[in-house]
């Protein structure tokens, strides 16, 4: 079965089209993957900068004392925000976070070390098993902060923002599916209408090309090639069909010398025969004569 055209071209289409199918598929994911993450960081960027302008307000209006509940409602009422600090750029301690029990604490390392290196764009940060966007954005002080704060404090604190990506990555983990289950129904139709025009474009002609070489071989040259496509199994079968006339013809030429040859065989027989007889006509006589003289 290995052995036949259409099973080697099936096979062989089958791999070509997986490794397509696959590496598109690949890619589409992967796509897809990046452009969610970015889009979650461009999110994390405005909701910093959302958050930032709150906390900008309140420090006018002289309420620090609400900066700790407001961020603790941020991250009660939001289903991705997970955590909101604030902490002193010279040290790296919390004095205000969405989780009580951080203030006092020093900032994660990575997050000090990005701040350090002017790093305030949001990124992507693993925690654990967990993916977060996260973003680190400066306070500043502005001359109208002055009338609390020293005029040579150039940054009063930085806010570090994280949100989860559980969300994300549940529309990737669909998407996923999605992608996956209509690449199988896609590659399934593809096998099957590709093996359906094999059939008829190739199997289908080739069979009866092979019926017909069949009947040549049992003696029938009278069987021909029927000719109706345009392409090269169309060319092969006018080919074949010309041999088949010449072997005919150099056939009944065979055949017509042959049966000349017979009859001059025949003839060749007969005159012999005629020989046969009148060599012995003559023969008798001649023994009579041979005789008679013996005898004189």
């Amino acid at each position: 079965m290995l052995k036949s055209l259409k099973v080697k071209i099936t096979i062989l289409a089958f791999i070509l089209i997986s490794l397509i199918m696959i590496v598109n598929t690949w890619r589409d994911i992967h796509l897809t993957e990046q452009k969610l993450l970015n889009a979650q960081k461009e999110k994390t960027a405005l909701l910093s900068d959302r958050i930032a302008h709150g906390i900008m307000i309140l420090m006018l209006k002289n309420r620090w004392q609400d900066l700790q509940g407001m961020m603790e409602g941020l991250v009660k009422d939001s289903k991705e925000m997970k955590e909101i600090r604030i902490f002193v750029p010279e040290t790296g301690i919390i004095v205000v976070s969405s989780n009580p029990n951080d203030v006092g604490k020093k900032i994660y390392k990575e997050d000090m070390e990005r701040f350090r290196k002017g790093e305030e764009g949001a990124f992507l940060i693993n925690k654990g098993d967990n993916l977060y966007s996260s973003k680190l954005t400066s306070i500043e002080n502005h001359p109208v902060c002055y009338r609390c704060h020293l005029a040579e404090k150039k940054i009063l604190g930085v806010m570090d923002i994280e949100i989860s990506l559980d969300t994300v990555y549940e529309t990737i983990s669909q998407f996923k599916k999605e992608h996956f289950t209509d690449s199988l129904i896609g590659f399934t139709l593809i096998i099957f209408v590709f093996l359906f025009i094999i059939g008829i474009l190739i199997d289908r002609p080739i069979n009866k090309m092979i019926t017909t070489i069949r009947r040549i071989e049992k003696g029938d040259l009278s069987a021909r090639m029927n000719v109706k496509q345009k392409d090269e199994l169309g060319l092969l079968a006018q080919s074949f069909n010309n041999m088949v006339e010449s072997l005919e013809k150099a056939k009944k030429e065979l055949e017509a010398y042959h049966t000349a040859q017979i009859e001059k065989a025949a003839k060749l027989a007969s005159l012999g025969e005629v020989a046969s007889g009148i060599a012995h006509e003559i023969k008798n006589p001649l023994t009579g004569i041979r005789c008679a003289i013996q005898v004189l």
